[in-house]
């Protein structure tokens, strides 16, 4: 894979960045038809992408091109270092301070359009692309996932892990069944069992939150399992957020759909590498409980509600679900089952 960085710390380290005012380009890679450059500009700093296109794109299409602040695309004629006088598409990083973000967006451009490799494709997969990230920034901003998120994805991947390392069943669909990002009722789940994952740093009296009244509902499902981890939070030391996703990532080496089906999913889950230097929160385990979710369990079901209550939150104290404990190597064997 092209090491992206490397090419952008060699245009920042060229020592005619202080003094020209022109671009410095550099080839991403020869071996695609697609030929992509990454570029600065001179001591501004800024970043760019330049897509050498097959022929001129109409006006119209290149203004309708979905964008966000802090970025601008525009297509020119040039030629750049030995290749021939073309048009290109130009995407260019305005603002210094979404550099890091910038870079991991022309990163998954890349990727995509090198994946491809056919020019014809080109504007299909800019405009995918594009519109991806467009949605991302306008639902989840430019400053990353809160505490408590983190928190609540690092107890979902921590289970996802566990699933890997136990389960006999395929990376594709363990990943698959991790419903945590599409806003399922439950947190992972296949046609008839369900987990739910519920985390917590509290030292003492531990609880979990609920949310509504289908959270802890296991009608129309065999078996609802909830995971409860209690994890001690501590900066800089322990297993962070980035610390179990690049786990996952290199475990999924080997299996590209599933790898390529995990990433996806991050980014519906609001993470995005472009952030990774704000999660440097290490999450330490001091305990696991397992319980299974039936008649009797602390819980409100929409049949026990005055009419017109909804949209509930509510705690449960751990101790209160003692009587339901289980050991956690049947909720994934459950889980990890045939639909």
């Amino acid at each position: 894979m092209t090491e992206y960085k490397q090419i952008w710390s060699e245009l920042d380290q060229d020592k005619r960045i202080k003094e020209n005012k022109e671009l410095l380009a550099r080839l991403v890679t020869d071996r695609s038809e697609i030929k992509i450059f990454f570029a600065t500009e001179g001591y501004l700093g800024h970043r760019y992408i330049l897509i050498k296109l097959p022929n001129k794109w109409s006006n119209d299409i290149v203004q309708n091109l979905p964008i966000w602040k802090g970025i601008s695309i525009e297509q020119a004629s040039m030629n750049i270092l030995d290749h021939n006088i073309s048009w290109y598409l130009i995407i260019k990083n305005n603002f210094e301070e979404i550099k890091n973000i910038f870079e991991a967006f022309i990163g998954n451009v890349c990727d995509n359009l090198l994946q491809a490799d056919e020019e014809v494709k080109i504007l299909e997969i800019v405009e995918q692309t594009l519109s991806h990230w467009k949605s991302f920034f306008e639902e989840y901003g430019f400053t990353g996932l809160s505490d408590s998120a983190q928190r609540g994805l690092y107890g979902e991947l921590w289970f996802l892990r566990c699933l890997i390392k136990e389960s006999p069943l395929s990376t594709v669909k363990l990943v698959e069944r991790w419903k945590g990002p599409n806003r399922k009722t439950h947190d992972f789940s296949n046609k008839s069992i369900a987990v739910e994952i519920k985390t917590s740093t509290a030292k003492k009296h531990h609880k979990f939150q609920v949310s509504g009244e289908k959270q802890l509902d296991d009608r129309g499902l065999k078996k609802l399992y909830l995971v409860f981890l209690s994890f001690a939070e501590m900066e800089s030391t322990g297993e962070s957020l980035n610390g179990i996703i690049e786990w996952l990532i290199v475990s999924l080496d080997a299996f590209p759909a599933a790898q390529n089906l995990f990433k996806e999913k991050l980014f519906q889950v609001g993470y995005s590498i472009a952030h990774s230097s704000l999660y440097t929160t290490g999450f330490i385990n001091r305990e696991v409980r397992t319980f299974l979710v039936q008649e009797g369990f602390p819980r409100l079901l929409s049949e026990n509600l005055p009419d017109g209550l909804g949209d509930l939150t509510y705690s449960v104290a751990v101790a209160s679900c003692r009587d339901y404990e289980i050991p956690l190597n049947l909720a994934i064997s459950d889980i990890s089952g045939d639909d």
